[in-house]
């Protein structure tokens, strides 16, 4: 079967995001801050550990109280998993944003280092993954609890808004620093300073597209020395400085979404 990517990106927000509607669907899945989601007329109190869906065309808004920051899912259903995105939808109109366990949550993580992989393999697992994490959420399944590493992952991803150092994530993962580090790598593929590096760019990135903030206050937002410190950064994971990014990237890049 030829099956394409979801897209899991990082999206951090530090003020309400308009009213805006995707043709495909999309999950936001909060890590961290507290806010809410206005769609379909209603309007539900988010926190880390909640997650929403938007079907296809439906408005939603974004508002922050503290500082947000999530994973958002984007993705174009096929009729295998429709009936399934439907019982969510339903649920939530009921529940409200689904609580999701940290299992769930870590999962969405290890999903993102697959499908941003190099390798074929590591992708094609991380898209079955994908559809395999959507029937855990539906069932209310934490299939593996959060080891060390997954911790200072979570950790990582609440905090991209600070100065995160080695010591600080081997404290949360309650390891050495020198097995961290080795453990981390076989994890991710990447040193503990790069996968910060990235993901800091990710969510800085995303900053930049919705925002006519400064990109001396974006690199503040996100830890970096100054703004020349940030745009080198920048470039080596993008290519681009951040302000052609901001050029090219107005809004998320909707041709790079297929279907799952």
């Amino acid at each position: 079967m030829n099956r394409s990517l979801p897209s899991v990106q990082y999206g951090f927000l530090t003020q309400s995001f308009p009213l805006h509607e995707h043709r495909f669907w999309e999950i936001h899945l909060f890590t961290g801050g507290r806010g809410g989601v206005l769609q379909d007329g209603s309007l539900w109190a988010v926190s880390p550990g909640t997650l929403t869906l938007t079907p296809p065309h439906h408005t939603h808004e974004l508002t922050v109280e503290e500082p947000l920051s999530f994973y958002y899912l984007q993705f174009l259903g096929e009729k295998e998993v429709h009936s399934l995105l439907v019982r969510l939808v339903e649920r939530q109109k009921i529940e409200g944003p689904l609580k999701v366990e940290p299992g769930l949550v870590v999962e969405v993580g290890r999903l993102k280092d697959k499908l941003d992989s190099p390798l074929a393999d590591r992708v094609a697992s991380g898209v079955h993954g994908f559809l395999a994490w959507l029937y855990d959420l539906a069932a209310g399944r934490s299939e593996e609890e959060p080891d060390g590493i997954d911790r200072a992952l979570v950790w990582l991803r609440k905090n991209l808004d600070r100065r995160l150092g080695l010591n600080d994530l081997a404290f949360q993962a309650g390891m050495d620093r020198f097995v961290f580090c080795r453990r981390f790598k076989t994890r991710t593929g990447l040193s503990p300073l790069a996968y910060v590096h990235r993901s800091k760019v990710e969510a800085a990135g995303f900053l930049l597209a919705v925002t006519d903030l400064p990109l001396a206050e974006v690199a503040h937002r996100f830890g970096f020395s100054d703004e020349f410190h940030f745009g080198k950064v920048f470039r080596k994971w993008r290519g681009l400085s951040p302000g052609r990014w901001r050029k090219i990237h107005p809004t998320p890049d909707e041709s790079s979404l297929h279907t799952v």
